[in-house]
C-alpha cells in the first residue's frame, strides 16, 4: 500500500473479508447478532445491473440478512472517491458516511433500500435515510485524495467494534502498513 495512493477494490474486499471473519468469531461466542461486511462489486451490480439481476446473484448470501444487525457496504465512486453505507436491520436505517463530506451520494442509500425492498422480509418496511459524515462528528474531515478508502476501512471497524469513532487524517494516513500486514497474515486484531 504505497503512500498517496487510493485504496483498490482488491484491498478493500481483503480487509472486509477479515473484518467478516472476526464478526463471525464475536458474533458466535457472545450470542449476537451478526453484521455482514459485503465486498465491493455488490453495489455495482446494483448500478450496472438494476436491482433485480442483483438480487438474484446476491439470494443465497441474503437468506439469512433479516437475522442480521448490519450491513456494511463500501461504495467505490468511479475509482475516485469511497464512501461507507451501513444498514441497521433492526432500526431500518441507511446511513452513508463520506470521509469528505460530499454533497451528492442521496443515490446510494435509496438503490439499496429499493435492493431490500425485493426480499419479502423487508417489502413493507419503511426505511429511514439518512447522511453522517462521521458519527458523533468526533474528528475533521479528509481532505486529501488517497486515504476515503483507508477511512471507509476504519469507520467499518470501529462501527462493528461499536467503538467511538475518534481517528483523524495523520492517524489513518498512518496506518497504510497496519493494513498491509493484517492483509498478509490474514489477521485482524481487535
Amino acid at each position: 500500500m504505497q503512500r498517496r495512493k487510493m485504496v483498490n477494490d482488491d484491498v478493500m474486499n481483503a480487509y472486509m473479508k477479515l473484518l467478516q471473519s472476526r464478526e463471525e468469531s464475536i458474533s458466535s461466542v457472545e450470542g449476537r447478532k451478526m453484521s455482514i461486511c459485503l465486498p465491493t462489486t455488490f453495489y455495482s451490480n446494483i448500478e450496472n445491473f438494476g436491482v433485480s439481476d442483483a438480487r438474484r446473484k446476491y439470494r443465497r448470501r441474503f437468506e439469512s440478512i433479516a437475522e442480521a444487525d448490519k450491513l456494511v457496504i463500501p461504495i467505490n465512486i468511479d475509482n475516485v472517491h469511497w464512501v461507507l453505507v451501513i444498514v441497521s436491520i433492526p432500526e431500518k436505517r441507511i446511513t452513508i458516511i463520506d470521509s469528505m463530506r460530499g454533497e451528492d451520494e442521496e443515490v446510494f442509500p435509496s438503490k439499496i433500500r429499493d435492493f431490500l425492498n425485493l426480499f419479502d422480509c423487508f417489502s413493507r418496511h419503511s426505511w429511514t435515510l439518512e447522511k453522517a459524515h462521521v458519527p458523533d462528528h468526533s474528528h475533521q474531515p479528509n481532505t486529501n485524495q488517497w486515504d476515503c478508502g483507508l477511512f471507509v476501512l476504519f469507520y467499518s471497524d470501529f462501527i462493528l467494534q461499536k467503538k467511538k469513532i475518534g481517528f483523524n487524517e495523520a492517524w489513518v494516513s498512518a496506518s497504510r502498513n497496519y493494513v498491509a500486514s493484517c492483509i498478509l497474515k490474514n489477521l485482524i486484531l481487535a
